[in-house]
């Protein structure tokens, strides 16, 4: 059922993780100063020099969709609770990969760029999403016993 608090917590996924394709998750300092921006879609160069060749950072803003669409497809498979439990291990498994490759990213950008790199809050929010989706998971398992309990009943 929709009205139910794992679907709460499953938007809150989908709103959180949708923050991650609009606001910079690293910023890279030469000195004191700010020359790049890492964000879902690329890397850009802040200090005006235009030496830096881009690179697309593409991968991440599709996983990042793929992990709100599956937790915003999971809200609705409220009627197949066993399938809900696997998209909600799948998600989890994902977030941990964008958290990966977020890193992946900054670290060879920052050793070909000699910067240094500062993370910025939407770097962590996977980690947010992640314990939200485990109380959805939780929620989900005491509705699929709960609903099992009942059957032996009858």
């Amino acid at each position: 059922m929709i009205q139910r608090i794992q679907t709460i917590y499953l938007f809150i996924t989908f709103i959180v993780i949708l923050l991650m394709l609009f606001f910079p998750l690293a910023e890279f300092l030469e000195g004191n100063e700010l020359a790049y921006l890492l964000n879902a879609g690329g890397v850009k160069d802040i200090s005006g020099e235009g030496n830096f060749e881009h690179i697309g950072t593409y991968p991440i803003a599709l996983l990042i969709s793929i992990i709100a669409l599956t937790s915003l497809i999971t809200i609705f498979l409220f009627k197949r609770r066993d399938l809900q439990i696997r998209l909600c291990i799948y998600n989890m498994v994902f977030m941990l990969g964008s958290i990966g490759m977020i890193y992946f990213y900054t670290s060879n950008i920052a050793n070909e760029t000699q910067t240094s790199v500062q993370y910025a809050l939407p770097s962590i929010l996977p980690f947010i999403t992640i314990i939200f989706t485990l109380m959805a998971l939780r929620n989900i398992r005491k509705d699929d016993k709960k609903v099992k309990s009942m059957n032996r009943i009858r």
